[in-house]
């Protein structure tokens, strides 16, 4: 039995540009996302994100390359796929704002073929799972970001799918309202359902994804967990450090190399006033001796330091920066 929901493998999208000439928004990019899990996909903009959310909703279809989900191959098989597929968009889009939530979530039921007793228990099971069962008889106009955004999670679920599509979930909701969001998301994966989402927000993405993807120029650049990304750049840990009594940036450098040899990168300078200078360096080494980073910080007059692993922003900007 196939553990993958989502596969896409070696699949290619090639537009035609008012020139005549090809451009490719996708090359070649082959992707698995595991049954029940959250999974990222990051990337700038135009990377192909938007291109193969679009391939995945049936809303386009590859140039080449084969797309299979839930076991069932998309291109020759697309109402099949549909049944179990949802998308849901940022924003605002796909609600009627003169409508009460109640009144959206019945036309929408309705397009599903949900009726009577069926539908209107779905709808208020939804209705419950994102907290408006309250405000269910108010007009979509009057609710904040949030609660639009929680009405199209309630959209996005009425034809129970298998298969969750968001992208960029969160735009401008604010930090309560994003948190509410997440944890609905938590709730729907814990239950089965599988998810793949973009995001800008890269904090989210980190403590939301079971595995993240960052795709660039439209290729696949990188795949796995947090960790897994972490560890494939070689830059398992630094030391971000502002030392006193240093006057140029060969001094700091003189200074650190003296404690933890050579193999570092520096990854930020910055002068301050009165000898001090702030360094971020990274170590090519994953264990940072005890005995060499007490005789570092005792001598060397540090103001302040702290050890860590690049954050998920680094190695974003670390597999999108040429």
């Amino acid at each position: 039995m196939n553990e993958y929901m989502i596969n896409l493998d070696k699949v290619s999208r090639t537009y035609k540009e008012k020139n005549g000439t090809d451009f490719v928004a996708l090359n070649q990019i082959s992707l698995n996302v595991k049954k029940g899990t959250i999974h990222g996909l990051i990337g700038p903009n135009g990377a192909g994100k938007s291109t193969t959310m679009k391939i995945l909703s049936t809303l386009l279809l590859p140039s080449s390359g084969t797309v299979t989900m839930k076991g069932i191959e998309l291109q020759s098989n697309l109402n099949a796929v549909r049944q179990d597929i949802n998308f849901i968009y940022g924003g605002e889009r796909d609600l009627y704002w003169r409508l009460t939530a109640r009144e959206n979530l019945e036309y929408f039921s309705a397009l599903y073929s949900l009726k009577g007793v069926e539908q209107k228990e779905k709808i208020k099971e939804l209705l419950e799972l994102v907290q408006l069962t309250d405000v269910a008889n108010k007009k979509v106009e009057t609710y904040s970001k949030g609660m639009k955004q929680r009405l199209q999670i309630a959209r996005g679920l009425l034809n129970n799918p298998r298969i969750l599509l968001l992208d960029e979930p969160t735009i401008g909701l604010d930090r309560q309202s994003a948190e509410e969001f997440k944890n609905i998301i938590r709730h729907l994966a814990a239950n089965g359902t599988t998810i793949l989402f973009t995001s800008h927000y890269l904090e989210e993405v980190e403590d939301l994804s079971d595995e993240i993807t960052i795709i660039s120029r439209g290729e696949i650049v990188a795949s796995g967990t947090a960790q897994e990304l972490r560890s494939n750049i070689g830059k398992e840990l630094y030391v971000h450090a502002v030392v006193e009594n240093v006057v140029n940036r060969k001094q700091a450098i003189t200074l650190f190399s003296r404690y933890f040899g050579d193999e570092l990168s520096v990854e930020k300078y910055v002068e301050r006033t009165g000898n001090v200078i702030e360094m971020k360096v990274s170590l090519s080494n994953k264990k940072l001796d005890d005995v060499k980073l007490s005789s570092f910080v005792q001598n060397s007059k540090i103001r302040e330091w702290k050890i860590g692993s690049p954050s998920l922003d680094e190695i974003y900007r670390y597999y999108t920066t040429v």
